[in-house]
């Protein structure tokens, strides 16, 4: 929030107000506050700066107006200048003012510097406590009687000024928070709408061609950094400081210099017509619109001439700094200082984002942005650890938001009442504010056409019409707040007000189409060989007939749903298995392969056992003509997570009554299936007594770049060595991808196809699609190294990717390449490598083309499809520091999702349908299911995603040791590490719990599926649904051979290995 309502350039004017000697007037003070509200019995003190005005104070009066401080210096004017509706309201209703600095900013110095051992004391949550403290304070020193004080505060000091009324109500009667960004956000691309989303709608609604010249001029800038020719040309453009040829050209650099030239839009429209500082006059959308519309130069020049205008601010234009050094060295100063020069506010705004809330403004959001996508999460992961230590790294920073956005409650748990929220809409920060709540005292307002905090500042004629009306609604409710207290200059009645007056309408919910969004597909693996040749008599292949929308009664459309089972341990009165499909064929083997750990549990209960098989995939297809084999599932819009739980409730129910069977039912998966089986425990508790999920990503999340993080500490647990080499070879890489020799020495390496020449126009999608095709190699061999299935049972693990990258006869990049010809053979099945498929286009054909060449290689859409419209999953490199480096952000992700699906399924559509599904089963820290085993394996890049906290002894959380994806799933063999055994053990007995607490309540009816409708439901009904008791037919006990997707996407498998890295290995 670099620029805040504080900054420089939108400050009040700094005319320094003498100390009224009646005590009466603007007066400037310090008092002594506390250092550590948290540490019991803490005594140590410091003076804290406030400023006052009681000259519009009525004799008697109990109201009291605080102004709180946020990230910058807090200024006399707030308590003095008449032109702000601050002190206006206070005249109307006769109320004292206080305006009370935030500590480590301004004068407010707690400590002697700003090491970061001083820095601890500097956070959001002490600075709640300084504000009462400081109540109770000037309530003791004032002798204030029943006191009713109103905070008021904007962007982060808003935040505070909301946060403060709902951790103190007992204190605040009631709080206003201007531009207040509720939600902890550590990529601030999304949520609603990202930061710089909201700059090119805003640049967009002023004027098309503006935010179309924007695109075009960045597109140029990327075009010319792909040479050292063309990086000259920017050089010499945008007079850069240091120039491109003085620096070491690290992404840190390149990224650095992206964040310098769209900056300058960032500012504009963020404060694009405030009526404060220069913002009064111009700097804003109309500007810098005028100078990109320009039609006499080329936008990349007039991308150069916004930056000499937006610069001027400050001074004439001298040059454009983009050191990432050089900034690094600025914020590293741990001294306190004010100037021109230095500001000391810089360093403590940065520890606050790096330690509570993040909000980094990347590109992330793309995938076609006009800004393009060359400043990814990493570059501000990075800049944390180097300005305040290595052990500021990413996981600290995302835990810190993330602690953050649990301890306040973010926008959609925020409990305050008597607050009002006004925002902008074209102010990027109202993404972060909030916008629905049951509680009329809680009133929120969206201005349209309005920038950050407008409301905070002097009124205009030239207002919009909402900058008036929220004026008026802020003070119509402190006049509801305040209705019996004395004031004085009431003027209207707040009975002839409210005739004039009506709450903001809430927001429309989303649509059905909105929730859309993200890429992902299990990809064909050698199969684990059957204990059974022969299916046992027991056995069964049915199909099950399903509505096609569980939420729709005025849908008549049903599809047959596969499932198998196996009855050949059932012993009677035992309990009911059902191992949940998932992203992919269902395979026989989950009933008959008795060697599998749930089979054997199966014998040892006595269960009957079933598998279902996903809705979609194998041969539980939605096809409008029957007949049509190759064009199966021609519409997507029912696969979804929630309808398959129906799918499986439905079930359930219907083989209970059509069975007598009243035995309780224990559910299984792995993987995505693992999330199914666990949120099928949560909906359906009356149905399923207990769940598995094993290696279940409950958190849904667009940017998992945490997934290549979890590979890199693998990698270094087994060899430092090897870690170190992938290192050098990445960073080789990196290099070679500069220049165009370069980029034609890598396609030799790699034998890329097609090929790369020196002629070639290399874009930057096209080097994200090489790094991450690359990189997934490293994925794939330590998401299942040592599962006991398939070939991962004897190698593709890590110890062999090690055995390549530590040959010390080959440079790291040749170990590199190596290894990809290792994995590219196993993953396409062929005999001899023919080299690296590198064609981005060619990749997206083949997955719209996939469901033409079987169930299998049809699945590689299904579970895209899934992932851009429900869960994201995409594993970019946006981590920070990182072995891999930071090629590919999550653009080329969200870019699959448009390229695929249309251009609706935009990054901001899939993070929507991502926060629905969190809020629909819980994510990480609110689901609520019981009787659940929930284990993960500490090398498996998805136990990220996983869950590890519950106060219910029920929730069995366990992290295995060393283990990989699904490894306790697998049959059991002696060299499994210690923990393995251990976990299918403590499975085990809690199987054995369950089952001995007793069958599940019996339901009422059993013939009949009702389904109440939910709030993220897709359906568009409102109606219940019913299912009548579906038709049952049986196959023989011969498993239907289904086309493999082995040869057809030989050299994809690379990148699908990366993007659906989610998938239980087939058996």
């Amino acid at each position: 929030m670099a620029g805040d309502r504080m900054a420089a350039a939108i400050s009040p004017r700094k005319a320094n107000v003498p100390v009224d000697s009646s005590g009466v007037g603007p007066s400037q003070v310090f008092f002594q506050q506390k250092l550590d509200h948290f540490k019991a019995g803490g005594t140590t003190m410091w003076p804290q700066r406030y400023f006052y005005n009681f000259q519009y104070r009525v004799s008697g009066s109990n109201v009291i107006f605080l102004m709180i401080g946020g990230e910058s210096p807090e200024d006399i004017n707030w308590v003095s200048n008449e032109d702000y509706p601050f002190v206006q309201y206070a005249k109307k209703f006769g109320a004292a003012m206080f305006s009370l600095e935030h500590r480590f900013y301004g004068q407010s110095q707690p400590t002697p510097n700003q090491s970061v051992k001083n820095l601890a004391y500097l956070s959001s949550r002490q600075a709640i406590e300084d504000v009462a403290y400081f109540i109770r304070s000037m309530n003791e020193k004032h002798k204030f009687k029943d006191p009713k004080w109103i905070t008021f505060g904007g962007s982060y000091s808003g935040a505070l000024s909301l946060w403060v009324r709902q951790a103190y109500p007992d204190l605040i009667t009631g709080a206003v928070g201007s531009s207040a960004p509720l939600n902890a956000e550590l990529d601030f691309w999304g949520e609603n709408t990202g930061y710089l989303q909201v700059v090119e709608d805003a640049l967009r609604s002023h004027s098309n061609d503006c935010a179309e010249n924007v695109r075009k001029g960045f597109e140029k800038v990327e075009s010319l950094m792909q040479s050292k020719d063309g990086r000259q040309k920017l050089t010499d453009l945008f007079v850069l400081k240091p120039p491109f040829t003085k620096l070491k050209m690290t992404y840190n650099d390149i990224q650095t210099f992206y964040v310098a030239i769209f900056g300058n839009f960032q500012g504009a429209v963020q404060y694009s017509g405030d009526n404060a500082g220069s913002y009064k006059n111009g700097y804003g959308i109309p500007e810098v619109c005028k100078i990109m519309n320009n039609k006499s130069n080329e936008p990349i020049m007039n991308l150069q001439l916004v930056n000499i205008y937006m610069s001027s601010m400050y001074g004439p234009f001298q040059h454009t700094d983009i050191s990432y050094d050089d900034m690094i060295t600025y914020l590293k100063k741990e001294q306190f200082g004010d100037s021109l020069d230095f500001d000391s506010s810089a360093r403590s705004w940065t520890w606050q984002t790096c330690t509570e809330f993040g909000y980094f403004q990347t590109t992330g959001g793309g995938p076609k942005g006009i800004f393009g996508s060359g400043t990814p999460l990493t570059l501000y992961l990075n800049l944390c650890s180097d300005v305040f230590g290595p052990a500021f790294n990413s996981s600290v920073v995302k835990s810190a938001v993330h602690s953050t956005q649990m301890h306040y409650g973010g926008a959609d748990r925020y409990k305050g009442t008597n607050v009002v929220i006004p925002n902008g809409s074209i102010d990027p920060w109202h993404a972060l504010g909030k916008y629905t709540s049951n509680d009329k005292s809680v009133v929120w307002y969206l201005i349209n056409g309005t920038a950050h905090c407008a409301e905070m500042y002097p009124p205009s004629p030239k207002d919009k019409p909402g900058l008036t009306r929220v004026r008026k609604i802020i003070e119509r409710n402190i006049g509801i707040w305040l209705s019996n207290s004395p004031r004085t200059n009431r003027g209207k009645t707040i009975k002839n007000e409210a005739k004039t007056w009506s709450r903001p309408k809430e927001r429309a919910p989303l649509t059905a189409q909105e929730l859309r969004a993200a890429p992902k597909k299990p990809i064909e693996f050698t199969k684990m060989v059957s204990a059974s040749a022969v299916p046992p008599p027991e056995f069964e292949t049915g199909y099950f007939t399903q509505p096609v929308d569980h939420f729709d009664n005025q849908n008549p459309d049903t599809f047959l749903q596969k499932y198998y089972k196996n009855s050949q341990w059932a012993k009677e009165g035992g309990p009911n298995f059902i191992m949940i499909g998932g992203e992919g064929p269902q395979s026989s083997r989950w009933v008959i392969n008795e060697n599998i750990t749930y089979l054997v549990w199966a014998k040892k209960f006595g269960a009957t056992v079933y598998a279902l098989e996903h809705r979609y995939y194998g041969d539980s297809i939605r096809t409008v003509n029957l007949r049509d084999e190759n064009d199966p599932n021609p519409d997507l819009t029912y696969l979804s997570s929630i309808q398959m739980l129906y799918d499986v409730a439905n079930f359930i129910r219907n083989v209970n009554f059509n069975t007598n069977n009243t035995a309780p039912w224990i559910a299984f998966g792995g993987s995505y299936p693992g999330c199914l089986a666990l949120w099928m425990r949560q909906m359906f508790p009356e149905l399923v007594l207990g769940a598995v999920g094993s290696s279940a990503p409950v958190e849904a999340k667009l940017d998992f770049y945490e997934y290549l993080e979890v590979v890199e500490k693998a990698i270094r647990t087994y060899s430092k060595t090897c870690a170190d080499n992938v290192a050098k070879g990445f960073a080789e890489m990196h290099e070679l991808a500069l220049t165009k020799a370069g980029r034609k020495k890598l396609s030799d390496i790699f034998t890329l196809k097609p090929a790369w020449t020196e002629k070639t126009d290399v874009t930057p999608l096209d080097l994200q699609f090489f790094f991450s095709n690359i990189y997934g190699q490293f994925q794939g061999a330590v998401q299942y190294s040592g599962d006991n299935t398939g070939a991962y049972a004897h190698g593709y693990g890590i110890p062999d990717m090690c055995k390549y990258m530590n040959n010390n006869t080959n440079t790291p990049i040749q170990n590199i390449a190596k290894f990809n010809e290792y994995m590219t053979i196993f993953y396409s099945g062929e005999k001899n490598f023919t080299g690296t498929e590198n064609s981005y286009p060619a990749f997206i054909n083949q997955i719209k083309m996939s469901q033409k060449n079987g169930p299998s290689a049809g699945a590689m859409l299904l579970w895209t499809w899934q992932t851009c419209t429900e869960f994201g999953y995409f594993q970019s490199s946006d981590s920070g520091y990182s072995i891999f480096g930071s090629p590919t952000p999550v653009n080329l992700f969200t870019r699959m999702c448009t390229d695929l699906f249309g251009e609706q399924y935009t990054a901001v559509a899939v993070q929507r349908s991502i926060n629905k599904i969190n809020q629909l089963y819980g994510g990480i820290d609110f689901y609520h299911g019981t009787n659940v085993v929930i284990p993960n394996g500490s090398i498996d890049p998805w136990h990220a995603l996983g869950k590890y906290t519950s106060n219910d002894s029920s929730v069995v959380m366990h992290l295995i040791e060393g283990t990989a994806h699904c490894a306790e799933m697998y049959p059991a063999r002696p060299q499994d590490p210690p923990d393995l055994t251990k976990t299918r053990k403590l499975i085990e007995e809690n199987i054995g719990k369950w089952l001995k607490s007793g069958p599940v309540t019996k339901e009422t009816t059993k013939a009949a599926t009702t389904t109440p409708t939910t709030p993220t439901t897709p359906g568009t009904s409102a109606t219940r649904a019913t299912s009548e008791t579906p038709i049952v037919t049986t196959e023989p006990t011969t498993e239907t051979t289904t086309t493999s997707a082995r040869g057809i996407f030989t050299g994809f498998t690379l990148i699908i290995q990366f993007l659906m890295a989610l998938v239980l290995v087939s058996l």
